[in-house]
């Protein structure tokens, strides 16, 4: 897929809707416990990312599954992060209540 002729002639507006549309239901589908903020922050990188190609002028061959891989991608490293933040204290006491 050119990346380029997908954002030209106004296109681009549909384009970044429909694949966030596709980055949304890869989330719920694998990801359900993410926050709605971190949702929303995947949803924009995997966006900036695509523009980037465009301008970089990379062409994908199979784009639904490059998109897939780099919303997992990016879900896993919210994750990580997620786990960073929680504070000894708080894992402690989510082992405690078990």
């Amino acid at each position: 897929m050119d990346l380029k002729d997908a954002l030209k002639d106004g296109r681009a507006e549909r384009f970044l809707d429909e694949l966030s549309l596709s980055v949304r239901k890869i989330i719920f589908s694998s990801f359900p416990g993410l926050t709605e903020d971190e949702k929303e922050e995947i949803d924009q990188d995997v966006k900036l990312k695509i523009l980037k190609m465009a301008a970089n002028g990379k062409k994908i061959g199979n784009f639904r599954s490059y998109v897939w891989k780099m919303v997992y991608s990016t879900a896993l490293d919210a994750l990580k992060a997620r786990g960073r933040d929680l504070s000894l204290e708080d894992v402690a006491a989510s082992g405690a209540d078990k």
